[in-house]
């Protein structure tokens, strides 16, 4: 049996790191990347998702020749392009020799990417386009024989995946939903595509999509000039329990519309956009799983952010694994636009652990810089993507900020003396500070906890709740956890 007493103190102890907000310098040395497609003079990202191995899935557009093609462009976690993708890191793919603008992007379980958006743009009737990608870049013949989908909704011009379409004499917002072999998913208002005429006489636009736990459709847009949000079944019918009819629109300014959309870990519904009052601003909107405005969010379930007394237009939303919420897009510093970020707390506060007061912008040198996509990894950190200017050509822009707190410390420790070691357990902090606790430090001290030391390290990350350690003694020790 060991010796002596055992005196335990539970702590955090993080990695040490950079504060949240700040540019990620392990990515592209500066936290910021600029692509050019093929020396196009006009490229554009629209959309961004990270896969599990944390490479950054960037799409959207470029002015190949004459037309515009879907183009997707794959970055290591470096910041350097990715050469297993399309050879170079970007591939670039003409539906039908007309103009095709990617507007979105998701990432399968298999590693597959499916890209949507609007195809035969500038065209008579323009249709929705999908594509998919093998994990290689090229075209996934599986998907519609050719990866590549185009087709419409309503008697005029169709955008993007969720989007709006017209009915005859104005806009509605339109969904599609195809099956995994790409064809018309029959199941999804019997015919894999449906029109949502949200105030009649009015024009209802869709621009952002999520799937809910339960396999609803949660749909961010604008109907009349009032923020909306919408709740679908599976089936393509309104869910009834989100607000009685399954639309919620909201006026806070003049002209208000959601341009992202999320559903909560809690189950509540986010939407970001923006507000306009003047000037336009971030707006942020929280609604219950029944449709209800959360009033524990910022009082109201509303929260509108100014960041530089210019105009401000969210687009992208997420929730991080603590709670809080980043929205992302274009804020106008009086001369030019940038990267502009907030971040919320659950409640609805500014989270003055980001960036010092819960907002930052972020410049591409002197010209115009415009993110339209948000994600964020599973290390916390925020991936904002969309266009940035060098010279006379935009190129698609990325930018990478940390994100993650320190998290809180162990709980529940105890030990158990045995033969010349001594086992311990805990129970992982409650607080990840906004991402996954990946593993756990042990720290001793010999001299009653005036100095300490490594005691050893983590020895199985994958089982982070028991640690072993052996000694003749039992000194004071110490553990905590790191992001």
């Amino acid at each position: 049996m060991l010796a002596g007493s055992l005196a335990l103190l539970v702590l955090a102890a993080p990695t040490v790191r950079a504060a949240p907000g700040d540019l990620d310098t392990g990515f592209s040395s500066d936290g910021k990347v600029l692509t050019d497609i093929a020396g196009s003079s006009t490229d554009i990202g629209r959309a961004v998702a990270v896969q599990s191995d944390g490479m950054i899935v960037v799409a959207g557009y470029a002015l190949v020749g004459a037309s515009y093609d879907f183009v997707v462009v794959r970055y290591n976690t470096d910041g350097s392009l990715d050469t297993g993708f399309d050879s170079d890191g970007r591939a670039t793919i003409d539906v039908n020799s007309s103009h095709e603008l990617g507007y979105g992007v998701a990432i399968q379980s298999d590693g597959k990417i499916v890209v949507v958006g609007a195809s035969g743009y500038g065209g008579v009737n323009p249709d929705f386009g999908v594509i998919r990608l093998d994990t290689d870049g090229s075209l996934d013949t599986s998907c519609s024989g050719d990866g590549k989908v185009s087709l419409g909704v309503g008697s005029g011009t169709d955008y993007v995946v969720v989007g709006y379409g017209h009915n005859g004499s104005d806009w509605d917002v339109a969904v599609i939903r195809l099956d995994s072999s790409g064809n018309l998913d029959t199941a999804f208002s019997s015919d894999g595509k449906a029109l949502y005429d949200i105030g009649s006489g009015t024009a209802d636009h869709g621009y952002a999509i999520d799937v809910a736990g339960d396999g609803d459709l949660l749909i961010a847009g604008d109907s009349g000039g009032d923020a909306l949000a919408m709740r679908l079944t599976a089936a393509g019918v309104l869910d009834t329990a989100f607000s009685s009819d399954g639309i919620v629109t909201a006026s806070v300014g003049t002209a208000d519309v959601g341009y992202g959309i999320v559903e909560a870990a809690d189950g509540d519904v986010i939407v970001g956009g923006s507000a306009k009052d003047g000037d336009e601003e971030f707006l942020v909107l929280r609604f219950t799983a029944s449709g209800a405005a959360d009033t524990s969010f910022s009082s109201d379930g509303i929260h509108t952010v100014d960041l530089t007394g210019n105009d401000d237009v969210g687009y992208g939303i997420v929730e991080q694994a603590d709670g809080s919420v980043v929205v992302a897009g274009s804020s106008n510093d009086g001369s030019k636009e940038t990267f502009g970020i907030v971040r919320l707390t659950a409640t609805g506060s500014l989270d003055t652990d980001f960036s010092g007061d819960g907002t930052l912008t972020t410049a591409f040198g002197s010209n115009d810089a415009e993110p339209y996509g948000l994600a964020v990894t599973a290390a916390g950190k925020v991936v904002v993507a969309g266009k940035g200017q060098e010279n006379a050509d935009t190129d698609f822009a990325v930018a990478v900020y940390q994100g993650a707190s320190a998290p809180g410390a162990p709980t529940g420790l105890s030990g158990t003396a045995g033969d010349g070691q001594v086992a311990l357990s805990w129970t992982a902090p409650s607080d990840n500070g906004g991402a996954a606790v990946t593993g756990y430090q042990v720290e001793s001290s010999t001299n009653g906890g005036s100095s300490w030391s490594t005691a050893r390290p983590t020895p199985d990350r994958r089982r982070p709740r028991t640690r072993r350690r052996t000694s003749p003694t039992a000194p004071p020790t110490r553990f905590g956890s790191r992001a």
